[in-house]
Formats: structure tokens, sequence, C-alpha cells
């Protein structure tokens, strides 16, 4: 308060300090030249303020924008397309300041192998950087990604997406948590199938001839054209999944840098869901929720829908859980032993 004020009023708090542009007939030559003026109102009553340059906010801003990639962005005109990664920027120099650290949780989900999906969104806001090595990481160190299932299927980048989602995996193992859709752990049961298919036999047999003969020529035999492609086909299109197959073989191609045929990509589907291929790799490496440690004491993420009389359950626990650290404790364990559980199964044979 002024020196010379004798009011006995009670100065008000503000709930918030305005920010005071510094005036000038000229443009400021760079942001960080000019001063950030406070004007902190004093009383309630109509005493002359004082402006007062907060330095610290200065200083912030300042080296923000002295920062080589922010004034890259700025020359080149890409700060829009670089939001994200500026941003990043900015919250790094503020947790630096204050000791707090930004660890932002990102979510994306239904990816379904398209190519226009929330990850590689992530990528082009530089949120997660590749190496010279196509390494996989996060620009913040403090940061967290979740995968909330539907992998594949309707896109050509399935593949792709799995590989990069497991690099980003690798470089943080306990900041990135991948959670099993429909589309995703559905696919296991291709194993079970393939024999009868592959002999024409049982039931699996018997529509798969069927679905077969509607598609041959008069006089072609099924046996003749009995091939890896129509297997995998008519199991995909049995599972809600028509296109899969022809999106894995374009997949594929970008990955091989060459042309691929329906048969070696039908193989090569099928190896990817044994252990050691990159979507049974991908999906051993998630279960039906994220870690609670990922996700702290009140929240938790899964794929689709919850009754609230089943949201506790944990299938094959008499007890429901007392919190809810042990409903996502408990989902994530179920999923753990059931994927343990059948890489063994198929390791087996």
């Amino acid at each position: 308060m002024d020196s010379d004020s004798r009011s006995t009023q009670t100065p008000e708090t503000p709930a918030a300090l305005s920010v005071k542009p510094p005036e000038s007939s000229e443009p400021a030559s760079s942001y960080s030249s000019q001063p950030i003026l406070l004007e902190t109102p004093t009383s309630a009553i109509g005493t002359e303020t004082s402006p007062q340059v907060n330095f610290e906010l200065q200083g912030l801003i300042g080296s923000f924008l002295e920062n080589p990639e922010v004034k890259e962005s700025a020359r080149q005109g890409t700060a829009g397309r670089n939001l994200g990664k500026l941003m990043d920027i900015l919250s790094n120099q503020l947790g630096e300041a204050t000791g707090n650290q930004s660890g932002n949780v990102y979510f994306s989900g239904d990816t379904e192998g398209r190519e226009s999906n929330d990850f590689n969104t992530l990528k082009e806001q530089g949120v997660l950087v590749k190496d010279s090595d196509g390494n996989m990481s996060f620009r913040d160190p403090d940061a967290s990604f979740v995968f909330m299932g539907d992998l594949m299927d309707r896109g050509p980048a399935g593949l792709k997406l799995a590989e990069e989602m497991l690099s980003l995996k690798k470089s943080a193992p306990d900041r990135v948590a991948f959670i099993w859709g429909n589309r995703d752990l559905g696919k296991l049961a291709i194993h079970n199938d393939l024999p009868d298919l592959r002999a024409l036999r049982g039931t699996a047999g018997e529509r798969y001839s069927d679905w077969l003969k509607e598609k041959l020529p008069e006089g072609e035999s099924v046996e003749n054209h009995n091939t890896d492609a129509n297997q995998v086909q008519y199991w995909l299109e049995s599972h809600s999944a028509p296109q899969a197959l022809e999106f894995h073989r374009q997949g594929l191609e970008q990955k091989m840098g060459r042309s691929v045929d329906s048969n070696e990509a039908a193989r090569h589907y099928v190896e990817s869901w044994l252990p050691g291929g990159t979507f049974f790799e991908f999906t051993k490496q998630g279960s039906f929720a994220a870690p609670a440690e990922l996700m702290g004491e009140t929240h938790m993420a899964f794929h689709g829908g919850a009754a609230r009389e089943n949201i506790t359950a944990i299938p094959g626990e008499a007890a429901l859980p007392k919190d809810l650290d042990a409903v996502v404790s408990g989902q994530y364990d179920l999923g753990k032993r059931l994927i343990a559980e059948a890489e063994e199964d198929l390791k087996a044979g």
C-alpha cells in the first residue's frame, strides 16, 4: 500500500493477477526483451497501482524462447504442427523451475490399423520421438502412455504400430501399458482353428469347405484351393475382420520394401501370433487393465464398457475387491496369468 494512504479499510486480495503488456509505440524485437508487468491492486479504494516486474516468469519465457527447437520452429513457421513438442519444452522448464515434473499420461485406442491415429499424432507433435535406429521414446522423461485396445484390422498400419509401441514399451517399461481390445485378444484363437481348416475336418472344416465352394468356379476342387491365404481369409471373415489379411499384406509390403502375395502374408500373420511374433509379443505386454502403479489411486483404464454390477468383479475370485486399487490390480493380474498360460500352451504345441 502507498505510504501516503491513510485508509483504514482492509485491503482485498485479488483473485488473479492481471497481466499488463508494456506500452510501446514500436513492435517488440523479442518477446524475451520486454518485461512482464503485473498490475497488482492494493486496495478496494481508488489508490494508484504500482506495476511490478515478475522476474521469474520473465526468465522462464526468455529461456523458452531461446531454446534451439523453439527458435527453429519460429524460423520455419512450424509452431502449429509442433505444438506438442513446444508445450513439452515449456512444461519441462517449468518443472525444473518449480521442482514439479509434468508427468502427462497420454491415451490412444481403436487405431484399428489406420494411418490416421492418436499414436501417430503424438509422434507428429513431438511427444514421442524416434532415433536413427527406429527406437521410440518419450521426449518428456516423466510422460506415460496407455494404449486402450483394438490395434488392427481396418488399415495397413497395424504391424508398424505394434512394432513402434513395443519399442516405446522397451524404452520405458514402467510408463507404457497396453490394454486388450476384442480385436487383439481374440486373434489368439486362430491357432485353435487352423488345424481343422487345413485338414477340412470337424464343424469348422465343413463350414470352411462350404465357404470355398461358393467362391470356386464349377468343377474346381476344394482341396486344390485349400491355401494358407484362403484358410486365414476365411477365419478372419468369420471373426468380423474381412479386410484384415489384405491390410496385413499391404503393411508387410511397406515393411519389406517388396511385393508380398496373399499366401506369404497369411503365413506371416499366423506366425505373428506365435510366441516371439510381433502381435503375440504386443499382446503379452498387455492385460485387461492398465497397472495400478501407472493409473494412481483414483483412476482405472479398460477397453469397452462396464456395468455397475460387474465393474468390481474379478473372474475366478469369490471375494469382491475392497477398493479401486484392488480392482485394477485384480484385472491386471488376471490378464497376466491368462497370457502366460496361452504362451505355455502355444510353445508346447
